[in-house]
């Protein structure tokens, strides 16, 4: 249930749009930076950093009682590479 309120509010954050150059993966718990969230594709590096900031808002991550920090990525002209597992390689990464 979980995977499809995400699914749906990454819709919501998310546009199609052409010139999509930024792409986003949101890390729910900051420090294991294996649990990403891939979160679509952004005209500018802004609307990835708003979007991104978005869905951490709204994750509300707990453990123990407390809020764990989220963190996120944006990469600029990222493609796949099937060498590295399946890994994205971007021509740069801003927070």
């Amino acid at each position: 249930m979980r995977k499809f309120a995400l699914g749906m509010l990454l819709l919501s954050v998310t546009g199609c749009n052409q010139a999509a150059d930024w792409k986003g993966w949101v890390y729910p718990n900051g420090a294991v930076l294996t649990d990403d969230i891939p979160i679509g594709a952004y005209p500018s590096l802004e609307e990835c950093r708003k979007s991104a900031r978005t869905i951490l808002d709204r994750l509300n991550t707990y453990e123990n009682g407390e809020k764990v920090q989220g963190d996120y990525e944006c990469g600029f002209k990222c493609s796949a590479d099937g060498g590295l597992g399946g890994l994205n390689v971007c021509k740069k990464t801003e927070r």
